[in-house]
């Protein structure tokens, strides 16, 4: 919801773009910038390139292609952030140095997660990657940390699954329900 009220009471680079015809719903575009703190460029550039992947993908935040997130220079909705461990806590309290985190309009990847991954992960490095991406963005949306609805299924993106994903299944997606509850958030309409 902090996302949505921030969205609400403030002028940010949101914009509603119409397709042209009255029948397809308003195309959403959220800006974001990507920053380091206490990391190499090498890192960076390739969290650039995973978020590139992550929020262009249809099975991710875009709804469908219905958002589209800019990286721009600087400025931005929200930055993404790339931060080294000991780095972790100069953004909150709450911050720690294992973990990622969302603070406000920072969404705060940990770096030795992101080259590492996670000893709970079950699954390659690339997903998980995009996991963390979409989890934390989900934050900054938003949203709070989901459990596992059923044994055996897909886990929430926004279940912590850098912690362990059992019993459900490692998914690095936003599930169906996620994105429809975005959706909501954001005033995307026209989606089932």
């Amino acid at each position: 919801m902090r996302r949505f009220f921030t969205w609400a009471c403030c002028s940010l680079a949101i914009a509603l773009v119409w397709s042209g015809t009255p029948a397809t719903a308003a195309q959403i575009e959220i800006t974001y910038s990507i920053a380091a703190r206490g990391t190499s460029g090498q890192a960076v550039a390739l969290l650039a390139a995973t978020a590139d992947q992550a929020y262009a993908d249809p099975r991710g935040w875009s709804l469908w292609g219905r958002v589209r997130f800019r990286h721009v220079a600087s400025g931005g909705e929200f930055t993404l952030w790339l931060a080294a461990p000991e780095s972790m806590t100069t953004f909150s309290s709450a911050c720690s140095p294992s973990w990622s985190c969302t603070v406000g309009r920072n969404v705060v990847i940990n770096e030795s997660r992101f080259r590492n991954g996670s000893p709970y992960w079950i699954g390659d490095l690339a997903r998980y990657r995009i996991m963390v991406v979409n989890h934390e963005t989900g934050h900054w949306l938003g949203f709070d940390h989901a459990t596992c609805p059923t044994p055996g299924a897909m886990g929430p993106v926004m279940m912590q699954q850098s912690k362990g994903s059992y019993p459900c299944l490692p998914n690095p997606w936003p599930l169906a329900t996620e994105r429809l509850a975005a959706a909501r958030i954001l005033g995307v309409t026209g989606l089932k």
